[in-house]
């Protein structure tokens, strides 16, 4: 199951029910920010973010420190990565776009 497009990543985040506050329009503004979508999902590895593991979670926070191009110093990316990983806690299978969707909603001010 590939989760890549908007309307996918709106589907998953409503079908799944996480504690966030983001509506379609906030979910289309992270969204519209990541860059090469369909590159960074295009195997296996890569659709998934495995949060018990420490390179997993420096792979997407490497991934988001790309994307914005520019990072707050004062931000701790791996904290915000940690709080993505506990809203997905739940969630066995971690998909990337919809997790780096939450991630920029928790970095995007």
């Amino acid at each position: 199951m590939k989760i890549i497009t908007l309307d996918e990543v709106k589907k998953w985040l409503e079908d799944n029910n996480l504690a966030i506050d983001m509506d379609d329009n906030r979910i289309e503004e992270c969204h519209n920010v990541i860059t090469r979508s369909k590159i960074r999902v295009n195997n296996p590895d890569k659709k998934w973010v495995a949060c018990s593991d420490d390179s997993e979670v420096k792979i997407a926070i490497d991934a988001i420190t790309k994307i914005l191009a520019t990072v707050d110093e004062d931000l701790n990316l791996h904290d915000v990565a940690k709080s993505v990983c506990e809203i997905f806690d739940d969630i066995s299978h971690k998909p990337r776009m919809p997790f780096y969707v939450v991630m920029l909603d928790l970095l995007l001010v």
